[in-house]
């Protein structure tokens, strides 16, 4: 099991009162290609509230590459940072 976490470059959407919506990342690989990926589905966004800072989760899924992946995206509401968090079986 090998785990992914990197800073990510993110659109969202946000509306007063809710948690930022992700609505598509950019993601630099090894080589230096940039690739674009759109989040297709939400499945579910856990309020994550260490040390009193509230943080979000949001387990997500897409298509890339004729291939379905699932994925976490979280996003640090004090730093204003995404993060993709991804656990490879």
């Amino acid at each position: 099991m090998r785990v992914l976490e990197k800073d990510v470059d993110m659109l969202s959407v946000s509306y007063i009162g809710k948690p930022p919506q992700p609505r598509k990342f950019k993601i630099r690989f090894r080589d230096g290609s940039f690739r674009t990926v759109n989040v297709d589905q939400i499945k579910r966004v856990d309020s994550v509230t260490p040390a009193g800072h509230p943080n979000f989760v949001y387990y997500c899924y897409s298509e890339v590459n004729d291939h379905i992946v699932d994925y976490e995206l979280r996003y640090f509401v004090k730093e204003m940072r995404w993060e993709l968090y991804r656990v490879y079986v």
